[in-house]
């Protein structure tokens, strides 16, 4: 088939293009190992703390995926971006400055977030943002308040990672509509 190979090719080099980068770059951690780790099979991912964007970029793994990556240092996040742009992939992945302190979502809405350095979240910030069965993944170097209120496992294979599981709720049922069900309640 000649119209899929020229995609297949340049998919695969990408791909060993992203995988050499993470290697230069000394993250230690690829994004593979995460989606290894946590299971997760689409939705938000954030990255707190994304420096220049390459593991960020990263983790857009599949089209199921929306990545948002943020950081405190305003040049930080304009070399996210331009790394991100030259990719091609801006828009299903973003970066954005923020406080260190907010994260700028509604509640239970991210499926997986990976702290690493430049944030200051508390561990009731970190749970609001979580969806049900959302992971949060702990960089060493992080600083999460209020982490020992949580049940925080550390992650084989990522050496100092710990891992924050946010439970189901037990007071709702698997319906999904708004306001239930036709009563209205």
């Amino acid at each position: 088939d000649m119209i899929g190979r020229p995609f297949s090719v340049k998919c695969v080099a990408f791909c060993l293009l992203m995988t050499v980068c993470f290697v230069d770059a000394g993250f230690g951690i690829s994004p593979r190992t995460f989606f290894r780790a946590s299971g997760v099979q689409g939705g938000l991912i954030v990255h707190v703390g994304c420096g220049d964007g390459r593991l960020t970029a990263g983790l857009r793994h599949n089209q199921r995926f929306l990545v948002h990556g943020l950081d405190t240092d305003p040049q930080r996040v304009d070399q996210a971006r331009s790394y991100i742009r030259s990719l091609g992939i801006y828009g299903p992945v973003a970066v954005d400055a923020f406080d260190g302190v907010h994260l700028p979502y509604v509640n239970d809405s991210v499926n997986l977030l990976i702290l690493q350095s430049g944030a200051n979240v508390s561990s009731q910030e970190l749970v609001r943002v979580l969806a049900p069965n959302g992971q949060a993944f702990i960089a060493p170097q992080a600083e999460v308040h209020g982490l020992q209120n949580l049940a925080v496992e550390a992650v084989s294979n990522m050496e100092g990672w710990n891992r924050v599981v946010k439970p189901e709720r037990t007071n709702v049922d698997q319906w999904t509509h708004f306001l239930h069900d036709a009563s209205g309640n």
